[in-house]
């Protein structure tokens, strides 16, 4: 007689498990960060981001502010 059996489960997200999840976050922390700092990079251009967006920054807010006055002279 065989002994008793034993089942295992592991939890998937999206088809990917624990394992998987893990071995991609690195890379898909880094594909987003490149994705935004090149939609912030191109967003740079419009104006509409310009006042909106990067002038109400906390910290570097002011180098927008002094290069848009720069523009309107």
């Amino acid at each position: 007689m065989a002994g008793p059996r034993v089942v295992s489960y592991s939890t998937r997200f999206l088809g990917a498990n624990q394992e998987n999840l893990l071995r991609w976050s690195g890379s898909l922390a880094r594909f987003g960060v490149a994705s935004g700092a090149a939609v912030l990079f191109i967003a740079e251009c419009l104006p509409p981001a310009k006042t909106d967006l990067f002038c109400k920054l906390p910290v570097v807010g002011s180098y927008w502010k002094a290069y848009e006055a720069k523009d309107e002279e």
